[in-house]
């Protein structure tokens, strides 16, 4: 009898420190830096215009490596061009990653759940 007493309270000391399962999708206000349809073009055109005028510079040990001009051209028209945009980050489960939904494409529930994180 004395067992069966230990072991029922040896299990409710174990359960009572167990967390609740977590509960998925989950989502979090974020503001992310997005280039907008509208920047696009002009953002192409700055980027051809600034690779054709360093290519215009280099010389001939310059040219191992080009593609690392393009990317780093790619990455600051980003940061020119970008616009902050709210929106929810997403978290579909335990061994995923969180993606950014911007708020013009959120759903009622969704924007309801924005709402009220933004609050916060």
């Amino acid at each position: 009898m004395k067992k069966i007493i230990s072991i029922l309270i040896l299990s409710v000391f174990l359960l009572a420190g167990c967390e609740p399962p977590v509960q998925y999708p989950q989502y979090r206000y974020a503001v992310e830096d997005q280039v907008p349809d509208s920047n696009k073009v002009k953002m192409a055109k700055w980027i051809t215009e600034t690779v054709s005028a360093a290519s215009l510079h280099m010389t001939g040990g310059d040219y191992e490596d080009p593609e690392d001009l393009v990317q780093q051209c790619q990455y600051t028209a980003d940061k020119i061009f970008a616009v902050p945009t709210e929106g929810l980050e997403r978290l579909e489960g335990e061994h995923t990653y969180w993606f950014f939904i911007p708020k013009k494409d959120l759903t009622e529930s969704q924007l309801e759940k924005f709402e009220r994180l933004k609050k916060k």
